[in-house]
């Protein structure tokens, strides 16, 4: 039930990218592209993401404004699950693997002091 929601929304985010793709022929940063048959939350999504920076409605349609990493995304990646792959998830590993260092950063000093006192003692040991 929970991935239904993120495959629905990730097909309505490539909905979202290929209107804009389909409307402008120059990409260009903070331009004015129409953007229909889509919920606000896909946008507050992409707007929390900083993919684009204005949302304002217009009739039954939203009107969006472009950052400079909305046009790369659409210029460079040309997808979503690339973006999505390439991009986010590899910030989510980067965010993972910080907070899980320094959740243990007891454990190379732990290991060191273990290390430093097994030489000693066999320095000891030797005379």
């Amino acid at each position: 039930m929970k991935y239904d929601y993120y495959k629905e929304r990730d097909n309505s985010i490539e909905g979202v990218l290929t209107q804009i793709k389909m409307e402008a022929t120059p990409l260009d940063t903070g331009s004015f592209y129409l953007i229909s048959n889509v919920s606000r939350t896909e946008l507050d999504y992409l707007k929390e993401l900083e993919l684009i920076d204005s949302i304002e409605s217009v009739d039954d349609a939203f009107g969006i404004g472009l950052t400079t990493k909305g046009v790369e995304l659409i210029a460079y990646y040309e997808t979503w699950e690339k973006y999505k792959k390439r991009v986010i998830e590899r910030k989510k590993k980067v965010d993972d693997a910080r907070n899980l260092a320094q959740r243990f950063w007891w454990l190379p000093i732990i290991i060191s002091a273990l290390a430093l006192g097994v030489s000693i003692w066999v320095l000891f040991r030797k005379q």
